[in-house]
């Protein structure tokens, strides 16, 4: 019984079912001094999977915009959230790929990284970094 249930809650977890749709970022710029040009409304995207969890693109700059992204082996073999712009892909989770990441962490949930340090890519403390919950950003009619 246990393991059916622990099946249907990782199985909700993979398909974002206890994930906020939509987040308020904001960023810092005394570290990295274009971050703060990234700051804004992000929408979570289960059609973008990257290591089996979905991701968080800017609105309204899908394509060359900011992108939320999980990867497994970050620091030191530890997975975590990075921030980068453009395509996701295997080049997101180097240095080279990413503008900013969290601490390690393995949670599916992006808001849960909001307590946790966040680094530039240069491994210094970013800061200022907020993530809030956004409700209802587009009411269906």
């Amino acid at each position: 019984v246990f393991f059916i249930f622990a099946t249907f809650i990782v199985m909700g977890q993979i398909n974002g079912n206890y994930l906020q749709k939509y987040i308020q970022v904001e960023f810092g710029d005394e570290t990295v001094n274009i971050l703060g040009t990234f700051s804004g409304c992000y929408q979570f995207k289960l059609n973008k999977k990257w290591y089996v969890r979905g991701s968080y693109e800017e609105i309204s700059f899908a394509a060359e915009g900011g992108k939320f992204s999980y990867c497994n082996n970050l620091v030191d073999g530890e997975g975590g959230w990075t921030f980068s712009i453009g395509a996701v892909s295997k080049e997101t989770c180097t240095e080279a790929g990413y503008l900013a990441r969290s601490a390690a962490t393995k949670t599916f949930d992006l808001m849960e990284t909001a307590n946790l340090q966040w680094y530039s890519s240069e491994d210094l403390p970013l800061d200022y970094f907020r993530l809030a919950e956004v409700e209802n950003l587009y009411k269906e009619a």
